[in-house]
């Protein structure tokens, strides 16, 4: 999936927790580990697509 579309996509972390059925921290340690990516916005809000 190209950048372009990740960003267009623009999930909040929980929405993406809800969806998946696991916890924030759980995709903050995926992220971590490099097995997902997000970015930020101003306000701090992590994002994936």
């Amino acid at each position: 999936m190209s950048d372009k579309k990740l960003i267009d996509a623009n999930l909040a972390v929980g929405f993406v927790a809800k969806r998946s059925g696991v916890k924030v921290s759980t995709l903050h340690f995926y992220e971590s580990k490099g097995l997902i990516r997000s970015w930020r916005k101003k306000a701090a809000q992590t994002n994936y697509g």
